[in-house]
């Protein structure tokens, strides 16, 4: 495995739910269209601009 790899998979092992072993995102992010930014189900806080302007009034 190339350093490339090993870096990828180190990033994605925070998405990993342990339980069923696939990827979960944060619950805010799971209806957003926009995949480059999906945050993993163990953050606590989400900054996201387009979750952020639907909130506000």
């Amino acid at each position: 495995m190339n350093s490339r790899s090993k870096k990828n998979a180190a990033e994605w092992d925070f998405f990993i739910n342990p339980k069923t072993g696939k990827i979960q995102y944060n619950e805010k992010c799971l209806s957003c269209a926009h995949e480059e930014c999906k945050q993993s189900f163990r953050a606590r806080i989400v900054f996201c601009g387009t979750y952020i302007k639907k909130q506000q009034p």
